[in-house]
């Protein structure tokens, strides 16, 4: 499977993500040739710890509304206003721009949650450091410490023995 990625987003964010949203799905519509299939690899979390990628396809369309119905499940009970394919491609790219928002949205809260998974890492990382340290600074000072008593008492020991 060859991927070629046909648009790179510098930076996404909360703020911006219905305007990417529709800058993505605004490049794939005016494409010129047509794509005949379009993969969107994206980041999800399955649970706050665990991120995984997966490859949803965007195009075409993997939903009822593109299978052939027979005529027993077509309903005559619907009146259509509107001709019944300018709603097939109206609904769809609707359906398209939500996958792109709810794929766009996943990536973004899998990023956050990897921030402050790496964040959360980070604060124990030097919390363990802080404690090593303070451990061999009191070692040290104790070293000195006694080192100084030693040398105190020593230092009574021949002042007692020289007089």
């Amino acid at each position: 499977l060859k991927i070629t990625p046909i648009k790179y987003i510098e930076e996404l964010k909360f703020s911006t993500l219905e305007k990417v949203t529709q800058e993505l799905l605004n490049f794939i519509i005016n494409a010129s040739p047509h794509y005949t299939q379009v993969t969107f690899v994206s980041n999800y979390s399955k649970t706050f710890f665990s991120h995984f990628h997966k490859e949803t396809i965007i195009i075409p369309l993997t939903t009822a509304l593109n299978k052939p119905t027979s005529q027993e499940n077509q309903s005559a009970d619907f009146v259509w206003l509107n001709d019944q394919q300018d709603l097939v491609n109206k609904f769809s790219l609707m359906y398209a721009k939500t996958m792109l928002q709810e794929l766009l949205f996943e990536g973004l809260m899998s990023e956050q949650a990897a921030r402050f998974i790496a964040m959360d890492n980070a604060c124990r990382n030097a919390n363990n450091l802080l404690d090593t340290m303070k451990l061999q600074y009191n070692k040290l000072r104790q070293t000195k410490i006694t080192k100084e008593l030693i040398e105190l008492a020593g230092s009574f020991k021949q002042n007692n023995q020289s007089s």
